[in-house]
């Protein structure tokens, strides 16, 4: 019987066998392709000399059927920098929608006499609008630049856009002037409940998060060189009596250096330091306002005095919380204003072009408040409920904040295009893509491409840039370079990307140049990478 058996289970065996050495050499490829399979050329961009303590993380696949294309650590972690925003700007296009108004409501507390003086309180309610209006081109869209005036104080060339900043809340005062108020007895007052004021996360930050927003919360002075040794000529907006300005900037000779400093030495006052080279073109430099509620309320004051409302009440006082009503009491208060703000699509599309990082921090917020929840940790746990349901792989992806700037910020570049992949089969796919910035065109990408580059305008992605200082070695050093979104290759063929490079010494930096040469250089590389995926599929 042994013997009847003996033919039948060897060849069972060997069957067994060659099947578990087949599975054995496919577990071998994908494991040796995930380590690496990279066309010759990228590979030698990534051993470049200046890329010898670096670490590099790659996946670049074919967006429709996921084969890959090009890989590289694709599994490792790496520091995403500003691409965190992809994650974020998705989740509140998921929680939100790409329609979602922003809705700024003013009521009326208290009655109007005959002569249209209201013995009572005006009640403006912020509603997390992160521009108010501010940003509102003629025709419907959101206005930005490619290099934002968020950035003004870290980036030479920030430019502003030509819409007006209070644009918003002279909408509000003009239709309160409308119903015939002509003078306000009590306060003014900004409910900004939705969220709490604060710090965001990341402790570098140099923005408070707050439910009202105007002009971001900046006052943008312009400053303009006359003839050496003359005052330089410095304008801001807005202009506000909220703050008194001490201003005093020279014009040096040609060639010197440009140094401005801001500083705020009392509570209610911004002071104004430097000089400028007479041919340095003109300079924009910001200063944060620290309380985004008494600011805010300073300026709807102001807006109101424009459409010729008298108002009673202190320009300069804190916001008078105190005096706020229930909000269950706002249903049956008199509303007698509103601001209506562009689609979310036009904000998504606003904090993607330019990196808008306060406009990304808040984001957590709204969507939370979206859900009826109110704090930044909802926010985050909300948007790890979106990338499970995205089967975006939630042990690759590891965030502490919507704008990618604190440490907690891990993703693997597989991660990245899992979520690349899955907005590209939503309805709302149109929107995020649109939303990103074009390579050598616009937004944060509009210089990284080469003037000759083949992929110019065919590159629709989100950059990442995070730099430290050392203080042991006294060097700068770029912790993270990232770029991911998606390319259309020669040939037609529609790819999601991820690359990431990390820990690049920059130690041969001596100044504020090497280092934007350093940064500008790591993200002409990425682009070099995009160029070879392009030529190559």
């Amino acid at each position: 019987m042994k013997k009847l058996r003996q033919p039948i289970i060897w060849p069972i065996l060997i069957i067994l066998a060659l099947l578990f050495a087949a599975y054995a050499a496919y577990l071998s490829i994908k494991t040796s392709s995930r380590g690496g399979k990279l066309s010759p050329g990228i590979r030698a961009l990534m051993n470049e000399p200046g890329y010898k303590q670096a670490s590099w993380g790659l996946l670049a696949v074919d967006r429709r059927n996921g084969k890959m294309i090009a890989d590289f650590n694709s599994e490792k972690l790496f520091v995403p920098a500003s691409t965190t925003k992809l994650f974020t700007v998705a989740a509140a296009l998921h929680v939100l929608g790409k329609d979602h108004l922003f809705k700024t409501p003013v009521y009326q507390l208290g009655s109007i006499d005959k002569n249209g003086a209201l013995y009572g309180d005006l009640v403006l309610v912020a509603s997390g609008d992160i521009t108010l209006g501010g940003r509102r081109n003629p025709d419907g869209t959101m206005a930005y630049t490619s290099m934002d005036h968020t950035d003004a104080n870290s980036i030479n060339g920030a430019t502003l856009t030509p819409t007006k900043p209070l644009a918003g809340l002279d909408n509000l005062a003009r239709q309160v002037a409308d119903t015939g108020i002509k003078r306000i007895r009590g306060e003014i007052i900004i409910d900004a409940r939705i969220f709490p004021q604060g710090q965001p996360t990341n402790s570098d930050a140099d923005y408070v998060l707050s439910p009202i927003m105007i002009n971001d919360n900046l006052i943008d002075f312009i400053i303009k060189p006359t003839e050496p040794g003359n005052p330089a000529l410095v304008v801001w907006q807005p202009f506000t009596e909220f703050y008194d300005f001490d201003v005093l900037v020279n014009t040096v000779a040609p060639g010197k250096s440009s140094q401005i400093i801001i500083t705020s030495p009392e509570k209610r006052t911004i002071q104004v330091r430097g000089q400028i080279a007479a041919d340095q073109a003109q300079l924009v430099r910001t200063y944060q306002v620290k309380d985004p509620t008494a600011y805010g309320r300073a300026l709807f004051i102001e807006a109101l005095e424009q459409a010729g409302i008298v108002v009673d009440a202190s320009l300069r006082k804190n916001n008078p919380t105190i005096r706020l009503p229930d909000k269950e009491k706002y249903a049956e208060l008199k509303k007698i204003a509103e601001y209506t703000s562009l689609p979310f699509s036009e904000y998504a599309k606003m904090i993607l072009k330019v990196s808008h990082n306060p406009g990304a921090d808040t984001l957590l917020y709204l969507i939370a408040n979206k859900q009826e929840k109110k704090s930044f940790a909802d926010g985050l746990a909300i948007e790890k409920e979106f990338l499970s349901q995205a089967k975006v792989d939630l042990k690759a992806v590891f965030l502490g904040d919507g704008q990618g700037g604190v440490r907690e910020d891990l993703i693997s570049p597989k991660a990245a295009v899992e979520l690349l992949r899955y907005m590209a089969k939503r309805p709302d796919f149109e929107t995020y893509h649109l939303a990103l910035p074009i390579l050598g065109v616009d937004g944060s990408l509009a210089s990284m491409a080469r003037p000759n580059s083949p992929v110019r305008g065919k590159v629709q992605a989100k950059t990442g840039t995070t730099i430290l200082f050392i203080p042991m070695n006294e060097t700068p050093f770029l912790l993270s370079k990232g770029l991911a979104g998606y390319l259309t290759t020669k040939k037609g063929r529609e790819v999601a990307f991820a690359f990431y490079v990390n820990n690049v010494n920059m130690s041969q930096a001596k100044n504020f140049d090497d280092i934007l040469d350093f940064v500008t250089r790591a993200g002409t590389d990425l682009g070099k990478i995009c160029e070879a995926i392009y030529l190559e599929n």
